[in-house]
């Protein structure tokens, strides 16, 4: 994996995110472009996901559930994503982009030196 100097942005309060409810912000990456990113607190851990299921584009911060095994749904058609590795839970080669995170000091932090990728949906259902 490259070598890329890790790029903390400040994301918030850890106590203004509501547990296992996608939030959705937006942060510039380290070209000043806007990166949509919804952000899930379980417990004390936060994630940070790119705010489109690759499915059809719909928005976690505004569709996204997590279940009781903590993984993140999109309300569309109900895909499962696992926030540590973004990986689709039932099919293989499909992922959300994560970025890492940290609490600093009860503020939240993300990581955004590498943006997501900006390719179309992956699969499209009539």
């Amino acid at each position: 994996m490259d070598d890329i100097d890790p790029l903390w942005r400040p994301a918030g309060a850890l106590t203004a995110l509501p547990e296992d409810e996608p939030i959705g912000i937006e942060l510039p990456d380290a070209d000043d472009r806007p990166v949509k990113i919804a952000l899930v607190r379980r417990g004390a851990a936060v994630y940070a996901v790119h705010d489109r299921c690759p499915h059809r584009g719909a928005p976690f911060s505004e569709l996204g559930l997590i279940d009781d095994d903590g993984t993140l749904l999109c309300g569309w058609h109900y895909w499962g994503f696992d926030l540590d590795s973004g990986r689709h839970t039932q099919v293989e080669g499909i992922r959300v982009c994560t970025f890492p995170t940290r609490v600093v000091d009860g503020a939240v932090e993300v990581d955004v030196a590498r943006p997501p990728h900006r390719s179309p949906p992956l699969v499209t259902l009539d």
